[in-house]
């Protein structure tokens, strides 16, 4: 367990997805697919144990009433290199209210000091600005950027609707590609003294 001002984070349990399946939705259509999905025992059983094998692991993030209100998963994990990747995810309802930002920076205190890595990695949609900003202020910085696969369906970045979005996408003959960040971290680029908006 560890404790911060107005969060917790614990080691996930099979017992805490039930919990993720009750999360919010995101309103904005080009977030659709952060949504946490409706699966069934058995794909509850196969996520769990997606997040914690093969050097994964998987971390709840606990408000102060007691409500799972998101998680982050470590991966990648290089012993001899003293390196890792996160990606974290919020319950939509706790959106806008810096627990993303003081829960990476209470992981990133116990990932430097006890797990006593070197480095963190993330990966990030480059249109996902308020990401990307959150991960600025803590002392992330861009690595390389390069284009993979949009996986949403239900948003068309060239329907003209979001010309101010068509900026990080393009059309491939496989299909829509979007730009992602890769952000990195080091153990004295971290900003332990965060101010909140």
């Amino acid at each position: 367990m560890i404790w911060g001002d107005r969060i917790r984070l614990k080691r996930l349990e099979l017992d805490d997805i039930k919990k993720m399946m009750n999360w919010g939705v995101n309103e904005d259509v080009l977030f659709a697919d952060y949504n946490f999905p409706d699966f069934s025992q058995a794909e509850q059983k196969m996520w769990f144990a997606t997040k914690n094998q093969h050097g994964r692991r998987c971390y709840c993030i606990f408000n102060k009433e007691n409500r799972l209100i998101g998680y982050i998963a470590l991966r990648k994990l290089n012993y001899l290199e003293r390196s890792g990747e996160i990606g974290i995810v919020i319950d939509p309802l706790y959106h806008n209210m810096n627990f993303g930002t003081e829960a990476i920076s209470l992981f990133l205190k116990w990932y430097f000091t006890k797990f006593k890595f070197n480095r963190l990695n993330l990966i990030v949609a480059s249109y996902n600005r308020r990401a990307v900003r959150c991960y600025e202020k803590i002392g992330f910085s861009v690595v390389k950027t390069y284009y993979d696969k949009f996986y949403n369906d239900e948003f068309d970045p060239f329907d003209g609707n979001n010309p101010e979005m068509e900026k990080y996408f393009r059309k491939t003959l496989y299909g829509t590609q979007t730009q992602y960040m890769k952000m990195s971290i080091k153990k004295e680029e971290f900003i332990t003294d965060i101010k909140n908006d």
